[in-house]
């Protein structure tokens, strides 16, 4: 679809991963990488570090939004 490209497959040719094209971080995976994350494969550390890594940049940039709407 517009805005996101595929860059993971299954061996069936299932779409299994993809990112946003855009300034927005947009990261979708079909699996659960959560239960990934320590094993020794450092991509799935990589993408959790990166995922974190934009989430505190929008959470810093974002915080009056979440202060506004919990009425602090």
């Amino acid at each position: 679809g517009a805005g996101v490209q595929a860059v993971a497959w299954s061996d069936d040719g299932v779409v299994e991963g993809l990112e946003g094209t855009g300034a927005n971080f947009i990261l979708a995976v079909q699996c659960h990488p959560e239960a990934l994350y320590n094993r020794a494969d450092a991509r799935w550390q990589q993408m959790f570090g990166r995922f974190v890594d934009k989430a505190r940049t929008f959470a810093s940039t974002h915080r009056h939004v979440a202060t506004q709407a919990s009425g602090i």
